[in-house]
């Protein structure tokens, strides 16, 4: 995978996470904008990397980043459509993705100063 369709991806769940912040909005959320931040640290920790690395990555690693974001703008979009609680929706987004994870190859990825980061994923 190369970077320009990684891009595209993260600009389809951001449509995804622009929705989710008016759905969250009308559900009474003090911070709605917030959203996008909370969803993109989400991909960081559940695959145990630092975030602002992303143009040093590898295709493979690319595309297990853009997985993730497929789904999540899939489940966000299935649980609105369910009426599920902004907050609940983040549980089981949360979730689905570490189950993911840990069906995946563990993958190196190194930082801007070359300190190795590992997913750390499989056990």
């Amino acid at each position: 995978m190369d970077r320009l369709i990684s891009k595209e991806i993260r600009n389809d769940e951001t449509d995804v996470l622009k929705l989710l912040t008016i759905y969250a909005k009308n559900q009474g959320s003090k911070s709605p904008e917030k959203l996008y931040m909370v969803y993109t640290k989400l991909v960081y920790k559940t695959l145990d990397i630092e975030s602002g690395l992303r143009g040093h990555f590898t295709s493979s690693q690319l595309s297990i980043i853009a997985t993730l974001e497929i789904m999540i703008a899939q489940t966000v979009i299935e649980l609105m459509k369910e009426n599920i609680h902004y907050k609940i929706i983040y549980q089981l987004v949360k979730k689905k993705l570490q189950q993911f994870v840990g069906l995946i190859t563990v993958k190196e990825i190194y930082s801007t100063n070359k300190k190795l980061y590992s997913f750390n994923l499989a056990s």
